[in-house]
């Protein structure tokens, strides 16, 4: 059993995130957040969100994953904390994870225990997305705005301001990948803070574009 630091965050910020999570329960991998003791992620098959961890939880924590629905409950329940903690528990031979708030909460003895989900064979996000090439973007690339709301409040309620970096894309029909956080990472982390990985709507026609603001 984990006996270690929890995973410690802003009900507002994870709730955020779980709304990268496939909304679609009978997607049962995409439909989950995934936790494990570097960061939290979800992907939806359209964008791919990831909060990483200042530094790595203890040894031992374990990758799983949290519904979509469950973690949008429990957020909505604790939207007036400052954080909730996260961890793994079995009980009966079951994974669970438990939600619950710090002693130093407003809300303290606030409590959820929910099923834990297998994320063994969830998609490598490491291998999703482009990589830096040096080129300059290709001119006519349209995001959904929903997406791009969604990555303005996760960087907002990750306390990193309103700004974010597009640090790699592909053609017009290829992802793109935008970062914020601290410009070069935490302390010893490569890694930024967070990461968001963006698939493109159709290519925008600049001139009709144009000639339509007008």
């Amino acid at each position: 059993m984990y006996e270690g630091r929890p995973i410690e965050i802003s009900p507002r910020l994870l709730g955020a995130l779980a709304e990268a999570a496939q909304a679609d329960a009978g997607r049962m991998l995409l439909n989950m957040v995934r936790f494990d003791r570097h960061e939290i992620s979800a992907c939806n098959g359209h964008i791919a969100a990831r909060y990483r961890f200042e530094r790595p939880l203890d040894e031992g924590f374990p990758a799983f994953g949290i519904s979509r629905a469950h973690v949008e409950a429990i957020t909505r329940c604790t939207e007036r904390a400052v954080a909730v903690e996260i961890r793994p528990r079995n009980q009966g031979g079951k994974p669970l994870a438990e939600i619950s708030l710090p002693t130093s909460s407003n809300l303290h003895g606030m409590q959820f225990v929910v099923p834990r989900g297998d994320v063994s064979d969830y998609p490598p996000l490491d291998a999703v997305g482009p990589k830096p090439n040096g080129e300059p973007p290709p001119p006519g690339i349209g995001y959904d705005a929903r997406y791009l709301d969604l990555i303005y409040r996760i960087t907002k309620y990750a306390g990193f301001g309103d700004t974010v970096r597009v640090v790699a894309w592909g053609g017009l029909r290829d992802a793109t990948m935008f970062e914020a956080g601290p410009k070069h990472g935490y302390p010893k982390n490569e890694h930024a803070a967070l990461r968001f990985v963006v698939m493109p709507v159709a290519p925008v026609d600049l001139q009709s574009f144009g000639e339509a603001l007008r």
